[in-house]
C-alpha cells in the first residue's frame, strides 16, 4: 500500500495497517460484500476491477473512491498480489447527487404544480419558463462539474501516474543492469501504469470532449466512437463524408452529450453489437444520427429509462434542433437529432 492511500483513508502516516484485512475494515459494512466478491472475482476469474465504493474514516466520516487493478500472477497463474489505482471521488459523488436532489425537486415541483398549471394560459407560460431556467441550470451544473473532474484527472492523477511511470521505467533500467529478476516486475508496473495513465485520459476526453475550434466536434465523435470499441467490444464507427463545423462550443457540448447518451443506452439497454455516428449537413440543416443493432426501442420505456431522453430532447431544443428516436429498419433503433447551420454557429457571428 502506498503512503498516498493512508490520508484517502482517513489515517494519519503510519497508522494504516497496509494490509487486506485492514483495507476491509475501512469499508463501508454495505459495500464489504460487494467489494470482497469484485476482488475475488479479479483474483480467481480474471475479472475486471474497476469499482466505486464506500469507505468509512475511523472518525466516522463516510468517503466515496473509485479503483481499478490487476492481478500480478506467478509462472503457474496463481495470484500473487494486486496493483491498482485508487482515487477519492466523493466530489463527484456529492455533485451527482445534488444533480439527483435538483431534478427530483425540479419534478416535485411540476406535479405539484400542474393543476395550478391548466387554469390559465399566464400560470402555464411562467411555469414553462421556470422548468426551462431550471433545466438550464442542471445541465450547466453537470456540464461545470464534468468539465472540473476531467482537468483534475488529467493535471492532478494524470501527472502523478506519469512520474510513477517515469520513475518505474528508471527502476527498471537499474535492475536490468543489476541482472536481477526484479526488473521483469519493474517492467510490469510500468505497463501497468501505463494503463492507467491512458484509461485516466480516456475519462479525462469523456468528462471534457470537446476543444473550443470549430472541429472539435468531429475529433470527439471520433475518439468516442473508438474509445467505446475498445472499453466495450461494441463495433462503433464514426462516418462524417464533408467536415460539419460547429462554431458555437455549447452547440458542440450538447451534441456530443447526445450522441455519448445514444451510445451509452445502446450498449446499457439495446444488446447490440455495431453503432454507427454519422454527422452531415446539405442545405436543408444539419443532422447527427446514431444507429444500432440491438433492440427495438419499446413502445413504452421501463421506469427509470425516460429521463435521459427528456435530457436528450431538451439539449437538442437548447440549440434550435429536435430528436426524433425511431426503429431502425432491420432490427435496432435510430436517434436522429436535426438542427440548423445557423444554430451550431457562435452567436457573435450571427
Amino acid at each position: 500500500w502506498s503512503e498516498r492511500i493512508e490520508p484517502m483513508f482517513g489515517f494519519a502516516k503510519g497508522q494504516f495497517g497496509g494490509t487486506y484485512e485492514a483495507f476491509l475494515q475501512s469499508l463501508h459494512p454495505d459495500d464489504r460484500d460487494f467489494v470482497v466478491n469484485s476482488v475475488n472475482a479479479c483474483m480467481e476469474g480474471g475479472a475486471d476491477y474497476r469499482i466505486e465504493h464506500r469507505i468509512v474514516w475511523p472518525d466516522g466520516t463516510v468517503r466515496w473512491v473509485s479503483e481499478t487493478g490487476d492481478v500480478m500472477r506467478d509462472a503457474g497463474g496463481k495470484a500473487v498480489r494486486m496493483l491498482g489505482v485508487v482515487q477519492d471521488i466523493t466530489a463527484r459523488k456529492q455533485a451527482e447527487q445534488e444533480i439527483r436532489e435538483l431534478n427530483e425537486d425540479l419534478e416535485r415541483r411540476v406535479v405539484a404544480r400542474t393543476t395550478e398549471l391548466t387554469q390559465t394560459n399566464k400560470q402555464l407560460r411562467e411555469e414553462i419558463g421556470q422548468r426551462r431556467r431550471l433545466e438550464k441550470e442542471i445541465l450547466e451544473i453537470s456540464e461545470r462539474e464534468q468539465r472540473r473532474i476531467g482537468r483534475e484527472l488529467h493535471d492532478s492523477l494524470g501527472q502523478q501516474l506519469t512520474g510513477i511511470a517515469i520513475i518505474s521505467k528508471v527502476l527498471e533500467r537499474k535492475l536490468q543492469r543489476q541482472s536481477l529478476e526484479e526488473a521483469a516486475n519493474a517492467k510490469e508496473i510500468a505497463q501497468l501504469v501505463n494503463e492507467a495513465i491512458n484509461q485516466t485520459r480516456q475519462l479525462s476526453r469523456g468528462l471534457h470532449p470537446v476543444s473550443l475550434d470549430e472541429e472539435g466536434l468531429m475529433s470527439a465523435l471520433q475518439t468516442l466512437a473508438a474509445t467505446t470499441q475498445n472499453i466495450f467490444g461494441v463495433a462503433c464507427a464514426f462516418k462524417c463524408n464533408n467536415p460539419v463545423p460547429v462554431k458555437d462550443p455549447s452547440a458542440a457540448i450538447h451534441l456530443y452529450r447526445i450522441a455519448q447518451e445514444a451510445v451509452t443506452n445502446a450498449i446499457r439497454h439495446g444488446d447490440t453489437k455495431q453503432i454507427l455516428l454519422e454527422l452531415s449537413a446539405d442545405h436543408d440543416g444539419a443532422a447527427l444520427v446514431i444507429e444500432n443493432d440491438g433492440r427495438d426501442f419499446p413502445a413504452k420505456l421501463p421506469r427509470g429509462r425516460g429521463m435521459g431522453l427528456q435530457v436528450m430532447s431538451y439539449r437538442a431544443e437548447m440549440i434550435g434542433g429536435a430528436l426524433d428516436v425511431q426503429p431502425r429498419a432491420g432490427g435496432g433503433t435510430r436517434v436522429t437529432c436535426t438542427f440548423s447551420v445557423a444554430s451550431a454557429v457562435d452567436r457573435k457571428e450571427k
